[in-house]
């Protein structure tokens, strides 16, 4: 499942991870001031929002790859943006489906990055 997380989403686990840091260690220090020895609801709060966002971006980025296997075995149109270009994929213009990516010529475009195109474009 973890294959799935989309890359940006790991580069700002770091910022997060950073932020809890920063609160583990003022609730640390307010525990500190007031005689305390539990962590607060802020650290917990942090760390199950932090790992509820991680499995949910790695399930909705895997959900969005079977569905484009999925509309581009029924020959629907596939817009897929490589960062520089945007690509329209299609069964009948010659791409084919390899592995998680759509494969045409020395062309290979990640399934992540594509949706169906609009019916009216």
């Amino acid at each position: 499942m973890f294959e799935h997380i989309n890359p940006g989403f790991l580069m700002m686990g770091a910022l997060v991870l950073f932020v809890l840091f920063g609160l583990v260690i003022i609730e640390l220090e307010e525990n500190r001031k007031k005689g305390r020895h539990n962590t607060g609801a802020r650290v917990t709060i942090v760390t199950i929002l932090a790992i509820t966002f991680l499995f949910w971006n790695a399930s909705d980025t895997k959900n969005s790859l079977i569905n484009n296997k999925t509309d581009f075995n029924r020959g629907i149109a596939l817009e897929c943006d490589t960062g520089f270009n945007t690509y329209l994929v299609q069964k009948s213009t010659g791409w084919q489906l390899s592995k998680e990516s759509f494969l045409k010529n020395d062309t290979l475009i990640s399934l992540k990055n594509c949706k169906p195109r609009d019916k009216g474009e």
